[in-house]
């Protein structure tokens, strides 16, 4: 015979009648809520009196509030068998009800509004320079015209801003390199600890992606300067990208691991409940192959970073016509194929993403902006300023602007014109072409000494005094 609860037979597992998906759904979410905060006792009642009405069959007496609240501390201290079917229910025939009801953090560091507009930002910026340096990688000379020379100065905003692009993609790159390892090793470290799957993947998705842009900017990067530097950040971007990507095929290469990471902790139920009855499984496996296609695509390119990192002596040995048409080749093809990679883990991110705010539109952290988001669009905004400058006032006092008093930037065309002038004996320059660290093989604008470039510019080509 059933105990009685102040006069109250309850059902047991085999004839409790199981079919209100709406009260069953809001009853785990609660309860999955308030377990990770504190323990299910916490729990506000109503929501656990309105299921175990729904499941009393009809022959039996409705249940007061005392005597159900009696019943259900009961089953709770002493695990009784209905409990698990009280689980099985809404996670068996009403996932999808679960996931719009639960209540969950999400990854607000990687998928939140603010990260995502940071994304989007480094994506079409990369996009813009690769276009705009690949069809005009120089710039043509000045003209009197206005169309002319609106066109060279937006054509300026790309060239003359890629390099401060460049090392703000390299450190953001390694900084989140560097979170995502953290998140693996952790979780290997303090493998008693939960550790959510969905933000392992994350952490793995976006930290590749993150490599890409800096990558694409440094392929159509035709004039290096400080290669020493950015060829150590490199060396840490590629050091810290195969650590993830091991990380992640010994964690989460497989289902089995996965589940076996789901099922580890009980705090991890809300990833399961993710996971099993609300992820899009095509979405999850396109990232898996677009991810392995990234990493090759990084791994095979790696030669660039190789080539560009020997002694230039040992490279002008090794180039020769066929040496530099192939290379021209190969690098075209890296960019086409690296921008499309680039592209499509965003589309498959933002896809993701989508999923996850419809299917559980609770999860309002990952819609909300936070501190570390703003810090995150912040890293940005030195890029923005230096393109707006050069668009404002153009590139040589935007450049000018960044160097102390005692340099000046000269232009490479006018001094080249300069010493020619000076050569035939047209300037009375006092000094020498040799008196200007000029490399015409580099940028269009470099940096002088003030005084010997103030000395030249007193006369001009025709020895006219300015």
């Amino acid at each position: 015979m059933s105990a009685t609860y102040y006069g109250w037979v309850p059902p047991t597992s085999e004839t409790a009648n199981f079919t209100d998906c709406g009260l069953a759904a809001q009853y785990l979410a609660n309860l999955l809520y308030y377990s990770q905060g504190a323990n299910a006792f916490d729990m506000p009642f109503n929501t656990s009196y309105n299921y175990i009405l729904s499941f009393v069959p009809s022959y039996l007496d409705t249940p007061t509030y005392g005597q159900a609240a009696q019943w259900l501390e009961d089953v709770l201290r002493n695990d009784l068998p209905i409990y698990g079917s009280m689980l099985n229910y809404p996670l068996d025939h009403c996932p999808e009800q679960v996931c719009r009801k639960m209540t969950w953090d999400g990854d607000p560091d990687l998928i939140g509004i603010g990260v995502v507009v940071v994304y989007y930002l480094a994506a079409i910026l990369t996009t813009l320079h690769v276009l705009i340096l690949s069809v005009n990688p120089r710039i043509r000379p000045l003209h009197t015209e206005r169309y002319e020379r609106w066109r060279n100065r937006f054509v300026s905003v790309f060239h003359d801003s890629l390099a401060t692009f460049l090392d703000t993609g390299l450190l953001f790159s390694i900084a989140m390199l560097v979170g995502a390892v953290y998140r693996y090793g952790s979780a290997r470290v303090n493998p008693e600890k939960t550790h959510s799957p969905y933000q392992l993947m994350n952490a793995a998705y976006m930290g590749i992606f993150n490599v890409l842009p800096p990558f694409l900017l440094q392929l159509v990067m035709k004039h290096r300067r400080r290669q020493g530097v950015r060829n150590i950040l490199w060396v840490v971007i590629l050091v810290l990208g195969i650590t993830l990507i091991s990380l992640y095929w010994t964690s989460l290469g497989t289902d089995a691991q996965i589940y076996r990471m789901l099922t580890t902790h009980d705090s991890a139920v809300s990833d399961f409940v993710w996971e099993y009855g609300c992820n899009h499984s095509n979405i999850s496996t396109a990232f898996k192959f677009t991810l392995i296609a990234a990493v090759v695509t990084l791994i095979f390119n790696s030669a660039f970073w190789v080539w560009f990192g020997l002694p230039a002596r040992f490279r002008a040995k090794l180039n020769s016509h066929k040496t530099e048409r192939r290379k021209s080749i190969v690098r075209k093809l890296s960019i086409i194929s690296s921008c499309l990679l680039m592209w499509t883990l965003l589309g498959l991110f933002t896809a993701y993403r989508s999923i996850l705010l419809e299917k559980m539109p609770n999860a309002q952290s990952s819609s909300s902006w936070s501190f570390g988001q703003m810090l995150a669009l912040a890293t940005w905004v030195p890029v923005g300023i230096d393109m707006y400058t050069i668009l404002r006032y153009g590139p040589q006092e935007a450049i000018e602007d960044k160097v102390s008093d005692r340099f000046c930037v000269v232009a490479a065309g006018q001094v080249q014109d300069q010493f020619t002038a000076i050569e035939a004996g047209k300037g009375d320059a006092v000094m020498t072409a040799q008196e200007v660290a000029y490399d015409p093989g580099r940028d269009p604008y470099q940096m002088a000494d003030s005084m010997s470039y103030a000395q030249l510019s007193y006369t001009n080509a025709y020895g006219q005094e300015r």
